[in-house]
């Protein structure tokens, strides 16, 4: 929450967009491609990849779904 906000609303460290509205696929794919460092999205694929290396593919799952349901304001 203290990147993203409590609902997905913020610019995380001012560099990326708000991540509500997106779809349980695209941030599942993104959760999964930062974990294998392979994604570097406004700079912040090796902090994404620190923060995601202890996440199971299940807690990726549920991340995704949970993420998705925030409405975009």
């Amino acid at each position: 929450t203290s990147c993203h906000g409590f609902l997905g609303e913020k610019n995380a460290l001012g560099k990326s967009k708000p991540i509500n509205g997106l779809t349980e696929k695209e941030t599942f794919t993104a959760l999964v491609n930062y974990q294998k460092g392979t994604m570097n999205k406004y700079g912040m694929g090796a902090l994404m990849k620190s923060q995601t290396a202890g996440l199971t593919e299940k807690d990726m799952e549920y991340l995704a779904k949970h993420i998705s349901s925030f409405t975009k304001k």
